[in-house]
């Protein structure tokens, strides 16, 4: 199983529920609102994705199929923009 956690080279800030990360090697800017940010949040430890998304589908009324396939989708653009690192368990 894979398990997800945020690159600790990413600075972020959250404000009124946004994350705002800057990727200080790459001079990059990002901005995570909503589910997104929430998501973010549940990445400080490494976790899993049934772990993320049991976590969502407890949070906000979402389609339990269509959102674990956007989340999955998410983390992988997290971790192709090395904003989020991945391991093998």
């Amino acid at each position: 199983m894979k398990m997800y956690k945020r690159n600790d080279a990413i600075h972020f800030t959250i404000v009124n529920d946004e994350v705002i990360m800057i990727d200080l090697e790459n001079s990059k800017y990002y901005g995570l609102k909503s589910t997104a940010a929430f998501i973010w949040k549940k990445l400080e430890m490494f976790s899993s994705t049934d772990s993320i998304h049991d976590a969502l589908l407890e949070k906000y009324n979402v389609d339990e199929l269509k959102s674990k396939e956007k989340l999955e989708s998410f983390i992988q653009l997290l971790v192709v923009n090395q904003l989020v690192l991945e391991e093998d368990n």
